[in-house]
């Protein structure tokens, strides 16, 4: 597999109007998965998915929240969101832009409200299910009444090194502000996360989301692959011995023929297409 990478990110904030126009972060190329995220100090409210995107999460108590994604096939370069502004809301979007990521069910996630007044953003745990190769991505939302800004990005167990994309506020009519930001690291493992913090410069409440972006090929690329597979009680030997390769495909096990196979194989710089390798 190859490791997912983060490309660019842009955004935009609004007071007014219903509608938010963000451009297509610079560098993404078809194929390269998009995250949309929006943040408002409201509740109560939804907010409209866009045409070709795929709605993630969707929170609308306790503060907005909403996450989407789409793969990048030769769109244009803006996405006009409609969203639920009906009080002159301070509201944040921001569209981030990875590279070598699942193209189906590429991302897991979990986000929790911190309600407590404080100057640490805490979040739920999340304990993975795929490995190595993918990014942890934290999104934290904290709402003060006045400027403020994230730092500290933490998780409890096997912390990574986090790179801050951007720390961005937005303010309402009555100068309430929505911060959003969002750090990424490397985490490949399919332990549990532990609790994951972040420190706010003021004290405020907070969403705090953990999501994980799948590399491309996650559901089977081993490096070393050798063994036998068992159907139906059946010892199928598989065939194959691979050092220090990647594969990614689909493994079939025939029990009347005995024959195992992998279809679709990729390879480091060689691509089997429309083949089967028994």
């Amino acid at each position: 597999m190859a490791q997912v990478t983060f490309v660019a990110t842009a955004g935009n904030t609004s007071q007014t109007g219903t509608s938010m126009v963000i451009n297509k972060p610079t560098g993404t190329v078809d194929g390269d998965l998009m995250i949309a995220y929006f943040s408002a100090a409201v509740s109560g409210n939804t907010m409209t998915t866009l045409a070709g995107w795929t709605a993630i999460s969707q929170l609308n108590t306790n503060d907005q929240s909403h996450f989407f994604y789409k793969v990048a096939s030769s769109e244009g370069s803006n996405y006009t969101w409609s969203h639920w502004n009906a009080n002159n809301n301070a509201i944040i979007g921001t569209i981030c832009t990875f590279r070598n990521t699942a193209q189906t069910s590429p991302y897991e996630i979990v986000t929790a409200y911190d309600s407590v007044s404080d100057t640490t953003a805490t979040g739920s745990e999340m304990t993975p299910a795929t490995a190595p190769d993918t990014l942890m991505c934290m999104f934290v939302a904290s709402y003060y009444n006045g400027s403020t800004s994230v730092s500290g990005y933490a998780i409890a167990n096997n912390n990574p090194t986090w790179t801050e994309v951007y720390d961005t506020n937005a303010y309402d009519t009555s100068g309430s502000d929505n911060t959003q930001s969002m750090a990424y690291g490397l985490y490949p493992y399919t332990t549990t996360t532990g609790t994951p913090t972040a420190t706010l410069a003021n004290a405020g409440t907070a969403r705090v989301t953990l999501l994980l972006i799948r590399p491309v090929g996650y559901s089977f690329a081993p490096n070393v692959l050798t063994g036998t597979v068992a159907v139906n009680n059946t010892g199928v030997n598989t065939g194959i011995s691979v050092d220090a390769l990647s594969l990614t495909g689909t493994l079939s096990a025939t029990v009347a023929t005995g024959v195992a196979k992998f279809t679709n194989l990729v390879k480091s710089a060689t691509t089997w297409i429309n083949q089967s390798k028994s």
